[in-house]
This record gives C-alpha cells, structure tokens and sequence, in this order.
C-alpha cells in the first residue's frame, strides 16, 4: 500500500511540480501548513526514509536469523546515533560559523546532516545495541547495508526541498533552477546548476538493487559470510559519493581537499577489509 500511494506521488509530483520547478517557473514549497500545523518537507522526508528503513530492516532479519523484533528496539538505538553523528559531523566542519550563531547547532530542520557522520553514529548506535542484546553484529549490520542506500534516495530529496546540495554551474537538459538566495558566493550570476542531490538519490537506488541481490544470495545459506553485504555496500555507496562530491559547491575542505572525498576513500577501504574478512571467515570455516 505504502508503495502504491508514493508511485502515485510520484506520477502527479514529476510533471506537475518537479519539472517546473527545475525549470525555474514554480517554487519550492520547503514548508506546509496542515492546519494550525506547520511541517517541514526537510523533515517529512527525514521521517519517511527512517520508516522505509525500518520496514524493510524488519523483513529482512528473519532472513539473516535474527528475531525481528530487534528492529523495534535497536531503531531508537540507530537513529538517535545517526542523528547524533550527523550533526556533529556538520557542526565540527563548519565551527567558524557556528562559533558565531551556536544556537543554530539545534537546527536540524533546516538541514546540516551530513551522512557519513549519519552512517558511523548509527553504526556506533547498533554495535552497542548488538553487544547489549548479544547479536551477531555484522549480521544486523548487513541487514541495515541492504536499508540503508534506500532511505538514503529518499533522504536526499530533502536536500531538494532545503534547496542544498547542488552542484556546479551546467547547461544540462536536467539541470536545476537555484533561486538567487540559495546561490553561493561566486555563483550569484548563475541560475542552473547540477542536481548533485539527484545524482546521489538515484545512484543510491542503484546501489539498494544490487546489495538486495548480494543479501539474497548470502542469507539464509551454507557459506557464512557476515560483513559481506556491508562491505559491498560501502564500496558502492562511497565510490558514488567520491565522484558526485567533486561537483559540489557545498564541500567542507581540509587543506584544500574535501573531506568527504577523503572519508569516501576511507569508508572504500573500511569495505575492502568487510569484504576481505567474509571470504576468510568463510574459508577458515570451511577448514
């Protein structure tokens, strides 16, 4: 049902609201009132990612073994680390301003999540659920490999609405319109630029396709493999990141490098050694 209505969301939102917007003849609706009760498209599509991340975390535990009622419990466990993670990933990459207007450090709402600092405080948030409940860590971790690139699409399109996330200048036919308030410094005179968010959403979407097949194959099975589907995931997750990085304006830079094209290539590192580690696991069991 969930699935049916946001196709149908979806049918309706393309031309009618998505193309013109692009276009730069309609603009963004980042709030909307229900109501006396205002909410947040940012913050809507946050909470959408963390249900469809859940959902499917839960059908997919009894596949690898685990109760799934543990998805119930270890949720407040992941999100409060994710959230957590993110914000103190942004908030140290950007301390000369928020030395400035700290209060903004509560803010969530209006963006400043950045997701790698969301992936290790949600990983730091499920290793200690694991320990705590006494679970097979990388298996719970290869389920959430599997949700994870799926809520991350849907995520992503928060950054659309927060008008962030952009990329460069380009003439492209799929280009984004960014009204002159959203444009950074240098770029006033510009008016389309990369929809690097698209980008990343899409890819992510690519990567949850093929990390399901790599689950479906591992799990249930003879060869135990824990780690593997993580691994993959990191791989993919940050190869996609590191080339999509290199177009946007947004970038927080150490020494002149961006800092997360130096995180992607230690996440593709960190997945090399999941993936390595499976195989080995495998063959010194087999042994």
């Amino acid at each position: 049902m969930l699935i049916l209505a946001l196709a149908v969301l979806l049918l309706w939102a393309v031309p009618f609201y998505l193309l013109p917007v692009f276009r730069g003849d309609r603009e963004i609706m980042a709030q909307f009132y229900l109501g006396p009760v205002r909410f947040s498209a940012y913050g809507l599509l946050f909470a959408l990612a963390v249900i469809v991340g859940y959902a499917l975390s839960r059908k997919l535990l009894g596949r690898a073994g685990v109760d799934r009622r543990h998805a119930d419990d270890a949720l407040p466990w992941v999100v409060v680390g994710g959230l957590l993670g993110a914000r103190l990933y942004h908030v140290l990459f950007s301390l000369p301003y928020y030395r400035e207007h700290w209060l903004e450090t509560l803010a969530v709402y209006r963006g400043g999540l950045a997701i790698y600092g969301a992936l290790f405080g949600g990983l730091v948030g499920l290793y200690l659920y694991a320990r705590y409940r006494k679970l097979g860590f990388l298996k719970t971790l290869d389920v959430a490999a599997v949700a994870l690139p799926l809520a991350q699409s849907i995520g992503r399109w928060g950054n659309f609405f927060n008008q962030e996330a952009f990329g460069l200048p380009t003439a492209l036919p799929w280009r984004l319109y960014v009204p002159p308030a959203a444009r950074p410094a240098g770029y006033l005179e510009e008016s389309f630029f990369h929809p690097a968010f698209l980008y990343e959403s899409l890819w992510n979407l690519g990567v949850f396709f093929v990390v399901l097949s790599v689950f479906r194959r591992v799990y249930p099975g003879d060869s135990v493999r824990p780690g593997l589907v993580a691994g993959v995931y990191l791989v993919l997750y940050s190869v996609g990141r590191f080339l999509i990085e290199d177009l946007r304006l947004d970038s927080f830079y150490i020494n002149g490098i961006k800092v997360d094209q130096i995180t992607a290539l230690a996440a593709i590192l960190l997945g090399g050694v999941l993936i390595w580690r499976s195989y080995a696991h495998t063959n010194l069991a087999v042994g």
